[in-house]
């Protein structure tokens, strides 16, 4: 397990600087956003845009979506389709590149929980949710231990980190609480609080440091299975650090966007993990998790810029 979300991951591979890695992933979202491309470049852009889309289109959790009878989601995953039939057909790259982008935004949409109560029961009630928990607690109480040792290394320097751990320990024993009273749902946002507050305090503490991470695997599910759960991870973050600060129309369509490419680049990874290609799986989750980590950045994430 790495000892921060955001830190890049390498396996058998020599130890990356991560706060190198990601000064580059945020100059790459920057570049991204306020740089202008040919006119060819950006019609191969949206090109392999689009074909994203198709891809995720004929992803499994796509279809079990189609399936579901709502005709909402069928409306929504059959205009995607009418909009990257417009969108190849269109000269404008402009042009085509909203259309692609709002396929994308519809089809992410149409595999979205719309019932968010409803999301959270079923979560509560699924097999899955202790795992889910004790990943969380797990995550946390490394981030503590590195937390507590940044504010011993640091002393005064680490300014009012040590107070921060008063509120992290409160999350935690909340989330007990919760637990214990078999109320499951609301322990699992007890225990995301947690993480997000964890995650920022080491952030913040360990700016300006650098830090190398090797990590070492004994079959390529294995190392799917981690990337899995750094996907998650970022995403729990995402949806803490949205749910916490509104944000200006324009910025939440960036991330919203961001947030999507990186779900149809899961959705594709699930499938090739379903197919025994997890090593295609682990690059396709390791692009998701740039995704969400220029999402996060641009949300204003701290120890992010």
């Amino acid at each position: 397990m790495s000892a921060l979300p955001p830190l890049p991951r390498a396996a058998s591979r020599p130890p990356v600087p991560a706060l190198l890695m990601a000064a580059l992933l945020v100059a790459a979202a920057t570049l991204s956003v306020f740089a202008q491309p040919k006119p060819a470049d950006r019609q191969a852009l949206v090109a392999q845009k689009a074909k994203l889309v198709e891809q995720l289109l004929a992803s499994a959790k796509v279809q079990a979506a189609q399936n579901s009878g709502d005709p909402q989601v069928q409306a929504a995953l059959e205009r995607a389709r009418s909009l990257l039939r417009e969108a190849a057909q269109d000269s404008d790259a402009a042009q085509a590149e909203l259309r692609v982008n709002e396929a994308l935004r519809l089809t992410s949409q149409a595999t979205r929980p719309q019932d968010k109560a409803k999301a959270a029961a079923e979560a509560a009630a699924a097999p899955g949710a202790a795992t889910r928990q004790g990943e969380l607690r797990e995550q946390v109480t490394e981030y503590r231990r590195a937390i507590v040792s940044a504010v011993q290394a640091r002393g005064a320097a680490a300014g009012n980190a040590g107070s921060t751990l008063a509120s992290l320990d409160s999350h935690l024993a909340e989330a007990q609480r919760h637990q214990d009273g078999g109320r499951t749902a609301e322990a699992t946002v007890a225990l995301e609080q947690a993480y997000r507050v964890a995650v920022e305090t080491l952030s913040a503490l360990r700016a300006g440091e650098t830090v190398a991470i090797e990590l070492k695997f004994n079959t390529p599910a294995d190392e799917y299975a981690y990337e899995l759960k750094r996907y998650q991870g970022h995403e729990t973050l995402l949806s803490q650090t949205l749910a916490a600060q509104p944000l200006p129309g324009a910025t939440r369509v960036a991330v919203d966007q961001r947030a999507d490419e990186a779900r149809a680049l899961q959705a594709r990874a699930a499938d090739s993990a379903a197919r025994g290609d997890h090593a295609a799986g682990v690059k396709l989750l390791e692009d998701a998790v740039k995704q969400l980590f220029r999402a996060l950045q641009a949300a204003g994430m701290p120890g992010l810029y």
